[in-house]
């Protein structure tokens, strides 16, 4: 009785009220919980209205003529009825639960103010997939032995409930770019399926994915740097960072010319960019950096420089690389790995003759700090206040920080950028601080590291390993270490400050004294204060402090040097 009641309220027809058509609809369905979302507005002037909401089951005549069905066509044709009250602006959402065993197909919906039988105009049809169909689809997908059997799973049609396969996935196969390259588009799919896709929506978002990478490998050469950067975001390429922004161009042709390599990358292809930007910046590097440039994107050349190069004079190494113009990545693993070989063959052929290996003091391993291993190293002296002739052509005796750069050069602590120099004015890395402090202080304990970007294999893992197990140097979240970027001056006096807490020199909190002491973040203000009430801080002759300004060379080794100083005698203020 109920249901006739129902089915007599759906072909009511409405009169005297605003035209059916001025109310719109819009449908979707969430395969994974059986949910159809039916949502909508009425014309402000029905105010607070009852909607009555209507869904069809699948695979009906669209034109059906439910002025003229009786009771049996109704329920064959009709899947549910609801009624919705409306918000006062008029707006309405209704969320229909799909019973178990509902079929997959394309759900017709249709809504009126009071009955809705005439009111075709609106009409949205949303597509369900039942999780049986989902998930034979997608094992389909995940059983392909090729890109071309991929192809045909995609192309093709589930039975017994005929929808092409494209419109299960919900992808669309009509793409101008699958269009035009399906097979390689798929074989992309394929290269990302990886161990398999877990869930139809890990598909769908690698769609987007695998089109970008299709539209690279297939655009022209006047598009390819434009398409690297509309995609970065997507594909994970860091267009910010310094090797980009100076070798774009360059990047772009190396790009362009290996293309063809990109799919071996498979899940890993934001590797293959990384890999491109590395190439370019080498070529462009001078002797100085290159080992710096060829450190940094070691796991992206597949390049592992273990303790045969950290044995090496990392200048030494760095000049094969030079001049090369190199247009893949094998070449340069290629002329890296015949470099450390041809030198380290040197090396112990010169260690059979007796030679005590000498000539290479502070070692240059790689950071361009050239610092060596973390031994203990003897008190400072007397005599280190007093060093002899400069070590480095571009830190006179005059030089501020002459005496620092000198104490810990004779140390072990630094070591010069090659040519003899030392290159006062270059930025220090948090890598590169976090070896130096790792040998000023003798720290021994080390750690595992939660930092994505600390791969175990580079040469600064021990190092950062260390600083972090010491509670000394942070990462810039929970997941990077912040390798490659610099130090800022704040940073800087906040470890150093938490070193000699550690080494139990007497400090007391003080209030910066520095002109721009409101610049200097609340996290640091304390470190600062004590630092510079034992005089390790100093400020600018204007009397700042400059805490955001990134630290240089020289001033990393005179914080340092004074800091160490203090250490060992156990000095402070009461």
């Amino acid at each position: 009785m109920a249901c006739v009641l129902f089915f007599a309220l759906m072909l009511w027809a409405v009169h005297g009220i605003a035209a059916e058509s001025e109310l719109t609809i819009d449908a979707a369905a969430d395969n994974e919980i059986g949910v159809i979302t039916v949502t909508g507005n009425a014309p402000a002037a029905w105010g607070r209205r009852k909607i009555v909401i209507m869904v069809c089951k699948p695979a009906q005549n669209k034109d059906i003529d439910f002025d003229s069905m009786d009771e049996a066509a109704f329920l064959q044709n009709v899947y549910t009825v609801r009624e919705v009250m409306c918000e006062k602006d008029g707006s309405f959402s209704e969320q229909i639960a799909l019973a178990d065993g509902a079929v997959s197909g394309y759900y017709r919906i249709r809504a009126g103010a009071s009955g809705v039988a005439n009111n075709a105009e609106n009409d949205k049809e949303v597509l369900f997939v039942d999780a049986t169909t989902a998930e034979k689809v997608l094992a389909q997908v995940n059983a392909a032995q090729s890109a071309e059997t991929l192809k045909t799973v995609l192309e093709g049609t589930a039975m017994p409930e005929n929808l092409p396969n494209r419109e299960i996935l919900s992808l669309n196969l009509e793409d101008e770019i699958y269009s035009a390259h399906s097979l390689a588009f798929c074989e992309y799919l394929y290269a990302k399926r990886g161990k398999g896709y877990q869930k139809i929506s890990d598909l769908q978002n690698m769609f987007p994915v695998c089109r970008a990478l299709t539209d690279i490998t297939f655009c022209g050469e006047s598009e390819i740097k434009a398409k690297i950067e509309i995609y970065a975001s997507l594909l994970d390429i860091d267009t910010e960072c310094s090797e980009y922004r100076q070798n774009s161009d360059a990047i772009a042709k190396l790009v362009q010319g290996n293309a063809k390599d990109l799919i071996r990358y498979g899940t890993e292809t934001a590797k293959f960019f990384r890999a491109m930007t590395a190439v370019a910046a080498i070529n462009t590097a001078d002797r100085t950096k290159v080992m710096q440039i060829a450190e940094k994107y070691a796991e992206s050349l597949d390049i592992t420089l273990g303790a045969e190069y950290e044995a090496l004079d990392s200048y030494e190494v760095g000049k094969a690389l030079v001049g090369k113009n190199f247009s893949t990545v094998q070449a340069v693993r290629d002329v890296l790995s015949a470099r450390i070989e041809e030198l380290t063959a040197e090396k112990k052929k010169n260690d059979s003759k007796g030679s005590s290996g000498g000539g290479s003091s502070g070692g240059g391993k790689g950071s361009g700090l050239g610092i060596d291993t973390p031994t203990p190293i003897a008190p400072i002296g007397q005599a280190d206040s007093n060093p002899q002739q400069p070590a480095f052509s571009d830190v006179p005796q005059e030089h501020w920080a002459y005496e620092s750069i000198a104490a810990l050069t004779e140390k072990g602590v630094l070591g010069g950028m090659g040519d003899g120099q030392f290159l006062p004015d270059e930025t220090v890395t948090r890598e590169q601080l976090a070896k130096m402090l790792s040998v000023a202080f003798a720290i021994t304990e080390s750690s595992e590291v939660p930092f994505d970007d600390v791969q175990q294999s580079a040469w600064y893992a021990p190092y950062v390993e260390k600083v972090y197990a010491g509670g000394f140097v942070k990462g810039i979240s929970g997941t990077e270490f912040g390798v490659g970027r610099p130090v800022n001056r704040q940073d800087f006096i906040v470890i150093l400050y938490r070193i000699l807490q550690n080494k139990n020199v007497v400090m007391k909190s003080a209030e910066p004294a520095f002109q721009d002491a409101s610049e200097i973040a609340d996290y640091a203000k304390d470190a600062v204060g004590a630092m510079a009430a034992i005089g390790v801080v100093k400020g600018t002759n204007e009397g700042n402090m400059e805490p955001k300004r990134t630290a240089s060379r020289a001033e990393a080794a005179k914080l340092i040097y004074e800091a160490m100083q203090l250490a060992e005698k156990g000095m402070g203020v009461e």
